[in-house]
């Protein structure tokens, strides 16, 4: 569970995010959409904790839960094959998962050998997930 109380975050004076109030119970999923500039990116950058609100609390009911997430815009080497960049991140988070299940969980095992900037978009979000899954809470939801 997480909970959201009085979150501000401001930019030269300017809130780009004002949360009053909001929970998302265990085992729930959330989806955030809006327009260019309504906080997206900086909600889920604090959830993950990679930025600090200004003001308010953000409470985990469990501080051992792994925050992750796949955003947007990601930086991955473009002109390397799939494989060469899914063991880069694997070695980086010093997981021992195996990557061929993931792969085709999520279909992308056609795919190991081409490279990044040759993929749809929609592939490129996939191939995303498959960086993520190198922790093991999304591992496990992909896997199940």
């Amino acid at each position: 569970m997480v909970e959201l109380k009085n979150v501000v975050k401001s930019y030269k004076k300017r809130a780009i995010l004002d949360i009053e109030y909001f929970k998302l119970e265990e085992n729930q999923c959330l989806g955030i959409i809006g327009h260019n500039g309504s906080g997206k990116t900086t909600l889920g950058e604090i959830l993950i904790g990679v930025l600090r609100q200004n003001s308010g609390e953000v409470i985990f009911e469990d501080n051992s839960i792994i925050r992750n997430a796949v955003f947007q815009n990601f930086l991955i080497p473009y002109n390397y094959k799939l494989l060469k960049i899914a063991n880069f991140y694997r070695d980086i988070f010093n997981s021992k998962e195996d990557l061929k299940p993931i792969f085709e969980n999520l279909d992308l095992n056609d795919f190991k050998t081409h490279k990044y900037n040759k993929l749809s978009e929609g592939e490129k979000q996939k191939f995303k997930l498959l960086i993520a899954s190198q922790t093991n809470q999304v591992y496990n939801y992909l896997m199940n």
